[in-house]
């Protein structure tokens, strides 16, 4: 069991990462949320709007639907391997410019990934990006999610994307999960101060210095804004 323990986490318990170094992540709320945009596993051209949760205090990343945000524990990351950040990833993960501005909104995510099973029957109705194509038109997705987050996230401040806390009780036992494999989460935030307050929760989860790529960038670029 002690595969599904992320590193970072170790790294946490010890107060230094892999260089003997002492870590001082952000202090931040313990759950936070944030509507985001996650790339379709089998169509790159397809992006569907999705809730992820981080949780800073167990390490875990939940993953869930827009429409059904309160079943955050359905997909979870138990073990974080790696965050790149924009241009730290790959530039043949995604379809756009490398150099565009949905580009450098863009992170990938890599860890041990937990799901509930679910039929093959469901999976074929519903499964991400599975025989199907689309354009994307980007403006137009962030003000869908956008009106996606109004309704989802009522007690969240005005003007944000992102939720500060939610109830533990709706947060899944690793015992709860059936199925684990190593996943890539391409996800795509709305704005760039989205993506700086990701980046902030990120930080806080994963305290190993050479799993989070490109965070000390993105701050730079932030502080010239």
């Amino acid at each position: 069991m002690s595969d599904f323990l992320p590193r970072a986490q170790k790294a946490k318990a010890a107060g230094t990462d892999r260089g003997g170094m002492y870590l001082s992540p952000p202090r931040l709320p313990v759950r936070r949320q944030f509507v985001v945009e996650k790339q379709g596993r089998f169509d790159f051209t397809v992006w569907n709007t999705r809730i992820l949760t981080i949780d800073t205090r167990k390490c875990h990343i939940y993953l869930s639907k827009a429409r059904d945000a309160e079943n955050v524990y359905h997909r979870c990351m138990y073990r974080i391997d790696s965050v790149e950040l924009w241009p730290r990833f790959s530039y043949d993960r995604i379809r756009e410019s490398f150099g565009s501005e949905p580009a450098r909104l863009t992170l990938c995510v890599t860890g041990l990934v937990g799901t509930k099973a679910t039929s093959l029957f469901t999976r074929l109705l519903g499964g991400e990006g599975m025989g199907r194509k689309q354009t994307v038109d980007f403006p137009s997705r962030v003000s869908e999610a956008r009106n996606a987050a109004a309704q989802i996230q009522r007690s969240s401040r005005l003007g944000s994307d992102s939720l500060d806390t939610i109830e533990p009780s709706t947060l899944s036992s690793i015992w709860d999960y059936s199925c684990f494999n190593v996943e890539v989460w391409v996800i795509r935030c709305m704005t760039h101060p989205d993506l700086y307050e990701m980046a902030k929760a990120l930080r806080a989860t994963v305290t190993e210095a050479s799993v989070m790529k490109g965070y000390h960038a993105l701050k730079k670029r932030m502080n010239m804004r």
